[in-house]
């Protein structure tokens, strides 16, 4: 006899909408990279950053080679206050002064950021610096492991 595994649906007793894990997403290396291109972007002209899907940027008129993803870490460290987008959909970033003091060391964000459609509906108490992130990179172990790291919203 086969078995069948029934997935439960949590459900809000108050309106009825489904209940969806909150996504955790981390300070980690590749944010800042994507930080320090545009704090150069900044120091060399105007400061905004044309975000290409892929590895790629225009700084200043000249593609520079950056992350993996790097349009998605730009826009995920707005969630941290650390940059800002021109317009939705514009693809152009710039990184804030909380940003560039984050840089140097001076100011501190939350190490993890629970999100649920693009919106922070969650954040972990413990602060993390650049120098705590600037070389964490998440492995295969990690991602294969993300399930448990992720959290249902309290209702």
């Amino acid at each position: 006899m086969p078995i069948t595994i029934h997935r439960i649906k949590r459900v809000c007793p108050h309106c009825g909408e489904r209940i969806r894990k909150l996504n955790p997403h981390h300070m980690d290396k590749p944010k800042v990279g994507v930080l320090m291109i545009l704090a150069n972007a900044l120091q060399g002209g105007n400061g905004w950053v044309h975000c290409m899907e892929g590895e790629k940027a225009i700084v200043n008129g000249e593609v520079v080679r950056g992350p993996y993803l790097f349009r998605l870490y730009a826009m995920r460290s707005m969630w941290f206050g650390l940059t800002e987008r021109r317009e939705f959909g514009s693809g152009d970033y710039r990184i804030t002064r909380k940003g560039i003091e984050f840089l140097k060391g001076d100011v501190g964000v939350p190490a993890t950021l629970y999100c649920k459609d693009g919106e922070v509906r969650e954040q972990s108490e413990k602060i993390v610096f650049v120098g705590d992130v600037k070389n964490v990179v998440y492995d295969k172990e990690y991602w294969m492991n993300y399930f448990k790291v992720q959290k249902w919203p309290a209702v």
